[in-house]
């Protein structure tokens, strides 16, 4: 699982020219996974990038924010529609639109808080291509 946001440039299918993000990505995500070449294995790129998981559900950032932040962090989710496509350009990623938003963001500390407070069941529901990938793990794994 890596982030689309800030791979390589000789990521294999970087250079594609595919308009729609999961296209292009979904297409990357072949490319990588033929080139590792094991079945079991399925390459995953997080569109845009882990941040982004974090906007499928807003109001678990009341953990670490006030309630003001919370709302602009939902405004945000509501303009994109779709956590995964939160993202303009590297200084609108969505990890950096936390930092803006709130003071001394910690990637590693608030983001494992928000993803427990959200849980996986709000982010499978919110963020189609991550729950494509999951959706492939539980078929290659027992439980």
């Amino acid at each position: 699982m890596f982030d689309y946001y800030g791979l390589p440039e000789n990521t294999p299918g970087y250079d594609l020219k595919e308009c729609d993000i999961y296209g292009k990505v979904k297409l990357m995500e072949e490319q990588i996974s033929a080139d590792i070449g094991q079945p079991n294995c399925k390459f995953n790129i997080v569109v845009h990038e882990f941040e982004g998981l974090l906007f499928s559900k807003p109001e678990a950032f009341s953990l670490i924010t006030d309630d003001s932040t919370v709302k602009e962090i939902s405004k945000i989710k509501e303009s994109y529609g779709n956590p995964e496509l939160i993202n303009n350009s590297p200084e609108t990623a969505p990890s950096k639109r936390l930092s803006k938003l709130i003071r001394r963001y910690s990637k590693v500390k608030n983001g494992t808080i928000v993803a427990k407070e959200i849980g996986i069941n709000s982010i499978l529901e919110n963020c189609p291509h991550f729950l494509e990938w999951i959706r492939f793990i539980q078929g290659k794994c027992s439980v």
